[in-house]
């Protein structure tokens, strides 16, 4: 992410139409994530879109967490939030 786009919610605008897309377009019931521990920025766009941490893992060697997302919540109208 460019330093001009930092911080207007163009990240979890991307990924909650990416929930709603996984909903509406592909039928999907849950979705999962996974970031490097030290990544601040995208933990926090998936807590605010409603993943929750489940576990650890590595990602390119280095430690990472996992998050799910449940989509039975998720309807169209939140994808325009």
């Amino acid at each position: 992410m460019s330093l001009s786009t930092a911080g207007r919610g163009l990240a979890t605008s991307a990924v909650r139409e990416v929930c709603g897309l996984a909903v509406n377009g592909y039928g999907l019931t849950t979705l999962r994530a996974a970031t490097t521990v030290d990544n601040a920025a995208s933990r926090a766009v998936l807590s605010r879109v409603g993943f929750t941490l489940t576990g650890t893992t590595r990602l390119s060697g280095r430690p990472g967490l996992t998050f799910l997302r449940n989509l039975a919540d998720f309807s169209a109208a939140r994808v325009r939030q």
